[in-house]
């Protein structure tokens, strides 16, 4: 007979009802507006944002900041929060800029009154989009179309280093592309979000110097910041909602969360990872109740040393690059933008090495993912 019962979770002994700490990016938060900490990045966007409707005024707002930043979450919350015009999100996870546009129309053509959903596939304006036929002065017509019955629209661009760090004619497609939509003849309000290296190739453009532009730096979170934060992930899974044991950071003290806060460098993606490993390791530990300095110090001195791997013909670099891309990716692909947020080098650098092992045929590559494709 199978046991139907559920496992309780580990996490119950802090009346917990899972690791407040799962999910690392706002993406996979449905929530996000409740746990969200406002800043003064927050704010400054809002006013920006606000006084564009008011005049009128088209302007891109850059947002810059290190993998982790919070660059994802602050867009995610402006999208949520301002509502008179109508916004779109898009995370460009591709080099190619035609898959770029098309998703940006279809985005587009989900959002917009006036479109019906209706439609047919083969009649969206989107599906027409190729590289073979792409002509970038119809694509920005049918966008000045899909717009026209509104008072505005508000396009939110993550992740934009995925296009302009890969030093093709696409990436400068798409910096005259984002320039086009923002000379259009109504209320565009376009805010996106990059790594510094794709803020330094974007900003010597002559397409971006004749737009109205704002640029904002993430430089991590206060420790004020911080605290709240982890106080509002453990109040999200506190099990029964509510319950106080008159800390609000329980199980963590405030000296533990302040010490991984300084370990981390304040980069808020790198601390909630931090801690999401700090209490799967100690949710099977029946002696541990509170999580102080003491007992957070000691698990990073336990944390084991990566293994080198040796492989022929690869530098000692890559062979150590080889096994984290395997620790953390095991058979399934990959992009050089995650391979460099996973080990904390810049994009560029993750991408030259993994095409110099595509060229050994260690890599293979589809469009834009890579794949482990050795014995090793």
């Amino acid at each position: 007979m199978i046991n139907l019962e559920r496992t309780p979770s580990p996490y119950l002994k802090w009346m917990l009802s899972r690791n407040p700490f799962s999910e690392l990016s706002s993406e996979s938060l449905e929530d996000v507006g409740k746990i969200h900490v406002w800043t003064k990045i927050d704010y400054e966007i809002f006013q920006i944002v606000n006084s564009a409707v008011k005049n009128k005024e088209n302007v891109l707002i850059m947002v810059v900041g290190e993998f982790g930043s919070g660059k994802t979450e602050r867009l995610k919350i402006i999208g949520l929060s301002f509502q008179e015009i109508p916004s779109i999100y898009v995370k460009i996870d591709s080099e190619d800029v035609v898959s770029v546009v098309r998703r940006i129309v279809s985005s587009l053509e989900n959002e917009m009154e006036g479109v019906p959903k209706i439609f047919k596939k083969r009649d969206r304006f989107s599906e027409k989009i190729n590289r073979a036929t792409f002509n970038l002065d119809e694509t920005i017509s049918i966008i000045e179309r899909l717009t026209e019955k509104h008072r505005g629209l508000m396009l939110l661009l993550d992740e934009l280093e995925n296009i302009l760090l890969v030093g093709s004619e696409d990436s400068e497609t798409f910096i005259k592309f984002l320039s086009k939509i923002l000379s259009l003849n109504r209320l565009i309000i376009a805010i996106c979000a990059c790594t510094p290296p794709a803020w330094e190739k974007m900003r010597t453009r002559d397409e971006i110097s004749g737009l109205k532009l704002k640029i904002l730096h993430i430089r991590g979170v206060s420790v004020e910041e911080a605290l709240k934060i982890v106080e509002n992930r453990i109040k999200r899974s506190r099990n029964p909602p509510g319950y106080s044991f008159g800390d609000p950071l329980y199980p963590f003290n405030e000296k533990a969360i302040r010490y991984v806060y300084n370990i981390v460098g304040g980069n808020p993606r790198a601390m909630i990872k931090t801690l999401r490993m700090i209490l799967t390791t100690l949710s099977t530990d029946s002696k541990v109740h509170v999580i102080d300095e003491k007992v957070v110090s000691t698990i990073f001195k336990k944390e084991p040393s990566r293994p080198t791997m040796k492989l022929p013909h690869v530098t000692d670099e890559e062979a150590q690059i080889i096994g984290k891309i395997i620790e953390a990716f095991k058979e399934e692909e990959f992009s050089y933008i995650s391979v460099a947020k996973r080990l904390a080098i810049p994009p560029e650098k993750a991408y030259n090495i993994l095409e110099s092992l595509r060229r050994r045929n260690i890599l293979r590559k589809h469009k834009s993912k890579y794949k482990l494709i050795v014995e090793v």
